[in-house]
Formats: structure tokens, C-alpha cells, sequence
């Protein structure tokens, strides 16, 4: 989807915990890090990493995983779908949405750029051991 033409953007931005601590063997989450730092590379594909260290303003941060979906028509609405274990919270009131969204931007004003981000990723996935 992402790689044809007209496709849509997509950013995200990735905790660093997610980045060092293993959900999988080493060379499989080597395989995945390598992969998103490629993808990373992509014109329509922004990927930047929220650091551990990172002091997000009056220390606003997510309880778990958020995407917020946007369409090209302007009379859509903004969506918010909220990760849990069980299932996906979506949201699609504007005031709820305005609230993640501006969460998102804290996060986002305090992660690193692009390019340090690729370049985290990277050496994350050459620090992996082989087993």
C-alpha cells in the first residue's frame, strides 16, 4: 500500500524501548530493525524514535499504542484507534481525537529527528546478538 503510487503517508513514531528490548530472537527483531530503517527511507515514510530519556512537556505521555488516521477529504474526520490486548478503541469524536492528537505532538516534539532516528534503529539492529 505504501509503495504504490498516490499512496498515502505514513509516520511513526516508535518508543525506544520498543527499538531495545526483545519481542522476538535477535535475528528476527535484526531482520524487522533493518527493515524499518530501509522503509524509513522511503519518501512518503517518516519513522522517528522517542527517546527513554526524553522529557515530553508537563510530562504528557500515552498509556500504549496509537495511530490517528487522516483522508485526503477534508470533510473526514480525523480518527484516533486506541492498541490494547484485547481489542481496538476507536474514536472518532473531534474533541476525544484533538486530545490524542495533541499528545502526539508533545511526544513528537521531544523524539528524534528522522535521520538520528534511522541511524538509532540501525545501530540498535548491529548491537543484536547473533543468537
Amino acid at each position: 500500500m505504501l509503495r504504490r503510487p498516490g499512496a498515502p503517508s505514513y509516520e511513526l513514531l516508535i518508543d525506544e524501548a520498543a527499538v531495545r528490548r526483545p519481542s522476538a530472537p535477535p535475528p528476527v527483531m535484526r531482520e524487522q530493525l533493518a527493515h524499518l530503517a530501509a522503509r524509513a527511507d522511503e519518501e512518503n515514510v517518516t519513522v522517528r524514535v522517542l527517546p527513554i530519556e526524553a522529557v515530553v512537556r508537563d510530562y504528557q505521555t500515552l498509556p500504549g499504542a496509537l495511530s490517528l488516521y487522516t483522508y485526503p477529504d477534508p470533510g473526514d474526520p480525523v480518527v484516533a484507534a486506541i492498541e490494547s490486548i484485547t481489542t481496538d478503541v476507536i474514536v472518532t469524536d473531534s474533541a476525544q481525537v484533538a486530545r490524542y492528537a495533541e499528545r502526539y505532538d508533545l511526544l513528537a516534539e521531544v523524539a528524534l529527528s528522522p535521520g538520528d532516528s534511522v541511524e538509532f534503529i540501525s545501530q540498535a539492529a548491529t548491537k543484536l546478538p547473533d543468537r
